[in-house]
């Protein structure tokens, strides 16, 4: 597909009958809402088992289609007959976030934007990071405890975010690497939140 005709894809009237495609909507207006935010993993897994790799489902009040399997996965990330729109996908959900990200762009956009990001992540840039990570790995290893429980889930993400300020922003953020992690979570939070509002905006004038 090319540039002109993506944009006239995107302005297309979308197609919400999706009752050829296996599946649930769940409870009206919620969907399957609460089971997804409850364990995500089984929700999917449960709609695999019964309806296969390819299913409709209702999540954050959004009708959706869903695939599992490499199989399908490599057929719509690779997308080599330009069939499928991430901007179209993503934008309603968290193009208020991520507006001009890689998320929410396709096709030669979307290359041009990789292209210009990928010298970071080839094999010897990759080679250079080890180092910086690996002495950040070893400093936050020591402060964890040994003789209590943890809770392993936030301190690993802890870590990968300090790993990403650090390694990717600079080491001169150390001493703003918490406010750094916490306005991170409170981004992805908000673009993966079920109401989305600048309150704020609102409600000061």
């Amino acid at each position: 597909m090319t540039t002109s005709g993506y944009q006239t894809y995107l302005h297309e009237k979308t197609n919400r009958d999706l009752s050829v495609i296996p599946g649930t909507y769940g409870l009206p207006l919620i969907g399957q809402t609460f089971d997804f935010m409850n364990d995500n993993v089984k929700m999917m897994l449960n709609n695999y088992q019964n309806y296969g790799p390819v299913f409709r489902t209702s999540i954050a009040f959004r009708n959706i289609v869903s695939t599992v399997g490499p199989d399908f996965t490599r057929q719509v990330t690779l997308d080599q007959n330009k069939v499928f729109s991430s901007r179209a996908g993503w934008e309603g959900m968290v193009g208020t976030f991520f507006q001009g990200s890689l998320i929410v762009q396709d096709f030669d956009d979307h290359r041009m934007q990789r292209r210009l990001m990928q010298t970071a992540f080839k094999a010897e840039s990759l080679h250079g990071y080890i180092d910086d990570m690996n002495s950040i790995i070893r400093s936050v290893q020591t402060e964890w405890p040994t003789a209590q429980p943890m809770l392993f889930y936030p301190a690993v993400k802890t870590l990968l975010l300090d790993i990403a300020a650090k390694v990717f922003l600079g080491t001169q953020l150390d001493q703003e690497s918490d406010r750094i992690n916490n306005a991170f979570i409170d981004f992805a939070n908000g673009a993966t939140s079920i109401v989305k509002k600048d309150w704020a905006r609102i409600l000061v004038p």
